[in-house]
């Protein structure tokens, strides 16, 4: 008997008994080889996928950043102290009503931040006032004074709708930034006892309570304040733009 299965032809069979096992094996790698092929090209398509999401998620970051980044301009003008004036009762009248009166608000907006007290402040007191501009405008303002080798942090304040995006923190690397070029060893501020989320806000800064103090302002009103400090850090880093108009 011949060795190999004929096909009618006499050609020897692909599929003998003695082939057969062979042919499996060629086609069950071609097979693998295939898959191989479909999972790498699946593969390659979830990645160029997960790329163009990762440029688009990095893009969206980058815009972001830039749009939450702050830039410190000084008050110095007429027409700036009068832009603040404004800036500061409008911040004030939407802030305080929790903790004070519509009437001490007046009495205090008037006092400590009206457009003529703010010129005194700055022209005779050794005052500097920044407004905090983001996209081009004002959102918040801050008022430092030196005090010997400290800085008292007077104000800082924020529109309500443009709190909780990082900028009081990039204010507060602007301050140390400032008391590393001038020498001074703390900032220390004051802040109503009653105003716990500020409080809370200054502490996780890393201000400590030193002490507690009421200050009677005039017209049957006081001040119930902590007085707060913070010791700076010998080489603070600065992330906040400085302008000066």
């Amino acid at each position: 008997m011949p060795s190999k299965m004929s096909n009618l032809r006499g050609k020897p069979d692909f599929f003998s008994e003695e082939t057969f096992p062979f042919a499996l094996w060629k086609l069950r790698e071609h097979l693998q080889d295939r898959a191989r092929h479909e999972r790498l090209a699946r593969a390659n398509r979830r990645l160029a996928v997960l790329a163009v999401r990762t440029k688009r998620q990095l893009s969206g970051k980058e815009r972001k950043e830039k749009m939450d980044r702050i830039c410190m301009e000084l008050v110095q003008t007429a027409e700036k102290i009068k832009t603040l004036a404004a800036l500061a009762s409008g911040i004030w009248h939407e802030y305080f009503p929790v903790i004070l009166t519509g009437e001490q608000i007046d009495y205090m907006v008037e006092r400590f931040q009206s457009a003529a007290a703010l010129t005194q402040q700055i022209r005779e007191q050794g005052y500097q006032y920044y407004f905090l501009i983001a996209e081009g405008r004002p959102v918040g303002y801050c008022g430092v004074r030196p005090d010997e080798n400290k800085l008292f942090l007077s104000k800082l304040y924020l529109k309500q709708e443009c709190r909780g995006k990082g900028y009081a923190s990039q204010t507060f690397a602007f301050l140390e930034e400032l008391c590393g070029q001038k020498g001074y060893e703390a900032i220390w501020l004051t802040v109503n006892r009653f105003n716990e989320a500020a409080v809370a806000v200054y502490k996780k800064k890393g201000f400590t309570v030193v002490r507690e103090q009421k200050t009677d302002i005039g017209h049957g009103f006081v001040m119930d304040d902590y007085v707060m400090e913070k010791v700076v850090e010998e080489k603070p880093v600065a992330s906040v733009e400085r302008a000066e108009y």
